[in-house]
């Protein structure tokens, strides 16, 4: 009797264990890239490229594909189950490592709503925010920089002196962390192609974006 009654206590005090530790674990914020873009540049303006960062939520349930039939989607891809928010991710940070040294580059800038810009945000739970990234001078789609605003209000990047611009291919990546922890990393490639064109991609595990920031004749 004494047995059962140690037996099934353990199996309680487990239980609550591991429910507190699961509660604990799907409410820490979760960050990943779900979109992004970037601005082509010409002699005048100089181009840009952003990702786009997100808080999702946490779901209990399973993912159904993308129906397609006769080579046309019907139906896109879904989550079935249930959402639970997460915490708010709190002082984000974003910081740009050179591929080649592993050595971090610089800190990246937020830009807020409002059009202001800012090293640390605040990303609550379901909300997104743009991380600014690289830029291209007006005239120089060859080399590019890390982003820098102007000023706090002025979000056009400052220009830094042609020895401080990298030449073409770029390869480097992006690691965002909010309490102390790196939540999510994002690997950015800008190249130049057979065809003269500066091409980025900014790349998240299965996630990707890209496009052209300059090309002949722009």
């Amino acid at each position: 009797m004494l047995g059962q009654i140690l037996y099934s206590a353990t199996f309680l005090v487990l239980g609550v264990l591991l429910g507190a530790a699961v509660t604990i674990y799907i409410q820490r914020p979760r960050l990943i890239m779900n979109g992004g873009g970037g601005g082509g540049g010409n002699e005048q303006v100089g181009g840009s490229i952003n990702v786009t960062i997100a808080n999702p939520p946490a779901v209990f349930g399973f993912k159904v594909g993308q129906t397609v039939i006769f080579g046309k989607p019907v139906m896109r891809e879904r989550v079935i189950g249930l959402r639970h928010d997460r915490r708010p991710a709190r002082k984000c940070v974003a910081w740009l490592y050179d591929d080649e040294t592993k050595k971090a580059q610089t800190a990246l800038y937020w830009r807020k709503p409002d059009g202001s810009t800012s090293i640390f945000t605040d990303i609550e739970p379901g909300d997104t925010a743009t991380l600014m990234v690289l830029a291209t001078a007006p005239g120089d789609p060859l080399h590019v920089f890390p982003y820098t605003p102007t000023s706090d209000t002025d979000s056009s990047s400052r220009v830094p002196a042609e020895a401080a611009r990298a030449g073409l291919p770029l390869r480097a990546t992006i690691r965002v962390s909010a309490d102390d922890r790196t939540l999510c990393k994002v690997a950015i490639t800008v190249e130049q192609d057979l065809l003269g064109r500066v091409n980025y991609e900014a790349k998240y595990k299965k996630t990707g974006v890209g496009g052209s920031l300059w090309g002949p004749g722009w």
